[in-house]
């Protein structure tokens, strides 16, 4: 992904960055809050690890909402040219089918990435369909590669213990583990189970 190597900020102040809103997005504080609590006790190790494992998360998020612009702006500029290689969400995304329409999955593929940052930032929910499902996977990667990057320092496990807590299942890693197959509908991953999705999510240009 482009955008992490472009902040010029390192260490610790690039830590400091990471925890700046760390009053605005609380959205996954009741996983480290005790039982009865919504939140971990303030200057607490747990909640130090909640400030900054969530601001990752929005790092990434963001970072990852600017690259798929990147690849839609590459889809419109150059339909006949376009060189998935070139792009940055969507070469890491499973292989779609020829006849796909690359550029609405795009779109649909951002709506599904902007209902997930705000489940991770504002408030949680549980995740609607497999698209979303497959957008926090692509997060939490992220995540890992900031913190390789930047030596963020993040509490160990922390990837399991979100994985453990925040997807009902790993169904979806079909869809990553292998190439998508030619007779999927492609759109069904973005389809809502229990709870409705982003209404671009289902839109059809």
């Amino acid at each position: 992904m482009r955008s992490a190597s472009d902040i010029p900020l390192e260490g610790e102040e690039y830590i400091a960055e990471l925890l700046s809103c760390r009053d605005r997005y609380h959205a996954l504080d009741f996983l480290w809050a005790g039982d009865g609590e919504k939140r971990p006790k303030p200057r607490t190790e747990k909640s130090e690890e909640a400030a900054l494992v969530q601001g990752a998360l929005r790092q990434a998020s963001v970072e990852l909402i600017s690259d798929l612009f990147h690849d839609i702006n590459l889809l419109r500029s150059n339909p006949a040219t376009f060189d998935i290689d070139q792009t940055e969400i969507l070469r890491h995304l499973p292989a779609l089918p020829p006849s796909t329409n690359r550029l609405e999955f795009c779109l649909r593929y951002m709506a599904t990435l902007m209902s997930v940052a705000g489940k991770l930032t504002l408030n949680w929910e549980t995740l609607s369909c497999t698209a979303e499902e497959l957008a926090l996977h692509m997060v939490l990667d992220h995540v890992e590669f900031l913190d390789d990057l930047h030596d963020i320092g993040l509490p160990r496990h922390w990837r399991e213990f979100l994985t453990d807590c925040l997807f009902e299942d790993t169904d979806f890693m079909a869809f990553i583990n292998r190439r998508m197959p030619t007779d999927i509908n492609i759109w069904e991953p973005f389809r809502p189970r229990d709870l409705e999705v982003h209404p671009f999510q289902e839109y059809t240009l």
